[in-house]
């Protein structure tokens, strides 16, 4: 298998007592076209805001870019600037 263009080991986070992502690993290829698809409430947004930066996982959530570490955010986004990042949207594109 090729390096992960982007990779994320061991993520977990949880806000106000509730697990939005418990101990999540996910590797992304080079070249691939993929979606993150689940049900509401099952961290989608959540791995999209660490992986952006937005918010810091509580244990683990160790990224590399092309195998290259990539450091964590020093300090966490303010909140407007967060709620202009949000992940949640709907497009769709012609086939």
């Amino acid at each position: 298998m090729s390096t992960p263009l982007i990779e994320i080991c061991n993520a977990s986070k949880t806000f106000f007592g509730i697990k939005a992502l418990d101990d999540v690993s996910l590797a992304l290829p080079a070249g691939h076209l993929l979606g993150l698809i689940g049900q509401n409430g099952a961290g989608k947004s959540t791995l999209m805001n660490i992986l952006g930066g937005v918010v810091q996982p509580d244990h683990g959530g160790h990224m590399s870019l092309q195998a290259s570490p990539m450091p964590r955010a020093t300090r966490p986004m303010p909140p407007r600037a967060a709620s202009r990042s949000s992940t949640r949207s709907l497009t769709c594109s012609p086939t």
